[in-house]
Formats: C-alpha cells, structure tokens, sequence
C-alpha cells in the first residue's frame, strides 16, 4: 500500500513539473496575439464607418416628420405621416397607413398598405392591400 501511494505521489509531481513547464513555452506568446488578430480581421466584429458623404447621400427625400405620437410605430416613407392622435398603430412600408388620422389598432404592411384608411382596428398585408 505504501509503494501505490508513493508512486501516486511521484506521478502526480511529474506531471505538475510538466504542466508548469508547458505553460512557460513560448506556444502562449505566440498563440494569444493570433487570436486577437483573428478577432480585429473578422468582419462581423468590425464597426461601420460612414463618411458624412455616404451619410448624406442616403437621407431620405423628404424631411423626417419627427417621431410619432406614443405607442406608435412607422418605418417608411410616408408611413403614418398624417397620424394626429392615434395610438396603437403601426406602418411598415412606403406610405402605409398615409391618411389615418386618429384611428387606433390598425396594422399595415406593404407599399401602400391600408393607404386610405381612416378607421380604427384595421389590418392589411401586402402591397396596395385594402
């Protein structure tokens, strides 16, 4: 029993001896700066930069109409342009939902979507739809 426990011990000192020894190799050196070389390269972890040139020239045609009143959401031009006192709404598409004033729960999804509508509780899907 005792020869099992000090050849136990004898081992586990040799591979902590080499354990420590790997780790003063110069592998790590080398290997940490190409990981992060690796990481600077990536594209998907590189910030976009814009130019105020390319800024510029993406700016929509019209002038941004400010936000919309709470609760309500547009992404679009024209998209609920002529929203006054409406809530609950939302307008994803080129002129969606342009003429609703102040109806409230509708939906429209597509160019043009729900284009004329003035009522309250409405959804439409697709370009021109209702």
């Amino acid at each position: 029993m005792k020869k099992i426990l000090l050849d136990t011990l004898k081992s586990s000192r040799a591979s902590l001896r080499n354990s420590t020894n790997y780790a003063r190799s110069p592998r790590g050196f080398v290997l940490i700066p190409l990981i992060l070389v690796c990481f600077a390269l990536c594209q998907q972890v590189q910030s976009a930069t814009d130019t105020p040139e390319q800024v510029q020239s993406a700016a929509p045609a019209t002038p941004d109409p400010g936000p919309l009143p709470a609760t309500n959401t547009g992404d679009g031009q024209g998209a609920l342009q002529s929203l006054t006192t409406g809530i609950y709404n939302s307008a994803f598409g080129i002129f969606s939902l342009l003429s609703l004033t102040d109806g409230n729960f509708c939906t429209g999804v597509g160019a043009g979507a729900l284009l004329s509508n003035t009522a309250s509780e409405n959804t439409a899907v697709g370009a021109g739809a209702l």
